[in-house]
């Protein structure tokens, strides 16, 4: 979508990425979130780089989280087109696009409509040193890096972000 540099807040406030909606995972999405788990960018980024799991395994997995009181998973859409996701588990923030729709600023607004959510909790995340624009969307969201690790195993770097709390936005 194009925007005139003389469109109005309004015209702008419609631009795709302002239009991010939050809503709870269900069993329904396990397929499509399966997809986007298998993606290979997916799977570098991650902190656990394993394969894909079967689709029974992830069906079950799915259902654990959708159960847990502890985990928070959300779909991000823009109007009927599921764009990515969200899961906020024991306050750690753990992002995914769908590989179709990155680079469109959803990342940055997924987050940005957690933290209003959840802006009176810390929030962390942890990122592979290589995941810069992963970094990008939490520093832009007032993220800062509170311990950088080796990762021995998957021999690389780990970032580790927090936020304090995410102030009105």
């Amino acid at each position: 979508m194009e925007t005139s540099s003389n469109s109005s807040p309004e015209e702008n406030a419609s631009h795709p990425h302002h239009n991010i909606k939050l809503r709870p995972a269900t069993m329904d999405d396990a397929e499509m979130l399966l997809q986007w788990r298998s993606d290979p960018d997916s799977i570098k980024n991650s902190l656990k780089q394993s394969p894909p799991p079967s689709l029974d395994h992830h069906k079950a997995w799915l259902q654990a989280v959708i159960d847990s009181p502890t985990v928070d998973m959300v779909i991000a859409t823009v109007g009927d087109t599921a764009v990515g996701t969200v899961r906020l588990e024991r306050g750690v923030v753990s992002i995914t696009i769908a590989p179709e729709h990155r680079g469109h600023g959803h990342g940055s607004s997924m987050l940005r409509e957690l933290c209003e959510r959840y802006k009176d909790r810390v929030l962390t995340a942890a990122i592979r040193g290589h995941n810069i624009a992963s970094q990008r969307i939490f520093e832009k969201n007032g993220f800062h890096v509170t311990y950088i690790m080796t990762d021995q195993q998957n021999a690389g770097i780990v970032l580790f972000y927090a936020r304090p709390s995410c102030p009105s936005l």
